[in-house]
């Protein structure tokens, strides 16, 4: 059976979210998450051998944030090209604004480093603080990122604290959240190249 006819999260999954959310504060905050997505994401593409999901390294400009996650599809001449791009953050970044910021930054980076490599119409990405989402698409054709950038109201001045706010509302095991993840790996597999 593939995931794009599931209608629910395995409990499992849940519960090592549940498990990952609960550890103590002095646990490596970065990283907290990267099992539970791992998993996630091979539980999205499990009944293919077209994917490859790994680990990705930081971008150049910032070293100690990285896109944590990108998902390649293998097409027929043996090369690997980029279909999603995901993000990992700890909870914490949603509380202020430039931790918000950088994340959005972190991600529009990376889509300038990938975005002409993806073989379908649209690059997804996924940026997750915690278990919250925001979604990202880029067309190839027109190397447009939606959703547009936010951008600073004054140069000389700190982000005003409302900056990105309910920008990452939607909860990834949300009925919404489930089926906004439905859709996108449903794309991907739609628009698979031969």
């Amino acid at each position: 059976m593939s995931f794009t006819s599931d209608t629910e999260w395995p409990r499992k999954l849940q519960r090592v979210f549940e498990i990952l959310k609960e550890r103590p504060a002095n646990t490596a905050q970065e990283s907290r998450y990267y099992p539970g997505y791992n998993k996630m994401l091979a539980h999205c593409f499990r009944d293919t051998l077209d994917y490859t999901i790994a680990p990705q390294a930081p971008p150049p400009t910032a070293t100690r944030e990285a896109v944590d996650f990108m998902v390649w599809l293998l097409v027929f001449d043996e090369d690997l090209k980029p279909v999603l791009l995901v993000e990992v953050k700890d909870d914490s970044w949603l509380s202020r604004p430039a931790t918000r910021e950088r994340a959005d930054a972190q991600m529009r980076e990376r889509y300038e480093d990938v975005l002409a490599e993806c073989p379908l119409t649209k690059l997804y990405g996924i940026s997750f603080i915690g278990t919250k989402m925001r979604v990202y698409a880029g067309d190839v054709a027109t190397d447009e990122i939606t959703p547009p950038r936010m951008p600073r109201p004054y140069a000389n001045r700190t982000l005003p604290r409302d900056h990105l706010e309910g920008e990452w509302a939607l909860d990834v095991f949300s009925p919404e959240g489930f089926a906004k993840t439905q859709e996108i790996v449903g794309f991907i597999r739609h628009e698979e190249t031969p």
